[in-house]
């Protein structure tokens, strides 16, 4: 069995805020199944000692800036990283306290400066990891289906939900840099009653799980993997538009594709917990809709091409 011994992630979800508004569990199973994927030999093959998972209480600001430096200290040039964030993003546009934020699970909004993770000290952390394949994914921004935006901190209402983009940009200078957010940042990332996972790590998952289009050499690139997902949610949703922000020479390698197999043959795949989930396509005036069963996608009975 082959693994991709160059991969390390961080994986962080937070969903029961204990001093803001909290977010719907689909946001813990979001970083679990990918945990999941990345260490499943048979998919990503990330060795699973390389992947860590922070969810709810154990995501708190001084253990993901800790698991940040794990990440620094663990990776060189020729590594990928990659760090996921599910939970509550935002910004104040104005004043003292203007800036973007990541909200870890401790956060005080009566200190937010001090409590949560501001666009400084974030941009300061990547910046020790020298990775030159480097992936940071943002599914912040939540909306159960209604399109609407609030603040995450009720009685904070200058925070507004959603990263600034051109924080994205300024996060996404630097070599072998990616950084790809669920939304615009005046749009929500949505939860979708007929999914499992959030709209847009939905379609991350089914890229990664070997949907996303390849060189047919055993390998999941990165803008491979930004194609199908933002075709896929934009298809799905289209008030949702996943966002990329990049400063590479190179579509690098992200994962390994299918455990490092270049098709399918000779294997047998099955879902698990499959849900069947309807979509809307438009062909001229008419509107058409089809129905697909989606799940986990499970890989047995392999054999090397």
């Amino acid at each position: 069995m082959i693994s991709f011994d160059k991969g390390y992630a961080l994986v962080v979800g937070i969903a029961n805020y204990p001093k803001v508004n909290k977010l719907p569990s689909t946001v813990l199973k979001d970083a679990k199944d990918i945990k999941a994927i990345l260490t499943n030999p048979y998919l990503c093959g990330y060795p699973s000692d390389q992947v860590k998972l922070l969810i709810d209480n154990r995501a708190v600001a001084e253990e993901i800036r800790n698991n940040l430096r794990w990440l620094a200290d663990e990776v060189g040039p020729n590594d990928t990283a990659i760090f996921f964030f599910s939970g509550h993003g935002g910004r104040i546009d104005g004043g003292p306290m203007a800036g973007n934020y990541l909200l870890p699970f401790d956060v005080n909004s009566q200190d937010l400066q001090g409590s949560a993770i501001g666009s400084e000290e974030f941009t300061a952390l990547l910046r020790e990891i020298k990775a030159e394949r480097l992936l940071v994914l943002f599914d912040c921004c939540y909306s159960g289906g209604t399109g609407e935006t609030k603040s995450p901190v009720d009685d904070l209402p200058a925070f507004k939900a959603g990263l600034d983009e051109k924080y994205y940009e300024r996060l996404g200078k630097g070599k072998g840099r990616v950084i790809i957010a669920s939304s615009r940042s005046d749009e929500v990332s949505l939860v979708l009653p007929e999914m499992q996972n959030s709209l847009f790590t939905h379609y991350l998952l089914k890229a990664l799980s070997g949907e996303a289009k390849t060189q047919g050499d055993g390998l999941v690139r990165i803008f491979d993997v930004f194609d199908f997902v933002s075709d896929k949610v934009k298809e799905h949703q289209v008030q949702q538009h996943p966002v990329c922000k990049a400063e590479i020479e190179t579509n690098f390698p992200l994962s390994l594709y299918l455990g490092g197999q270049k098709s399918l043959k000779s294997e047998t795949l099955s879902l698990e917990n499959p849900v069947t989930e309807t979509h809307t396509t438009h062909v001229g005036r008419d509107s058409v809709a089809y129905r697909a069963t989606i799940g986990t996608l499970t890989i047995n009975n392999r054999s090397d091409d």
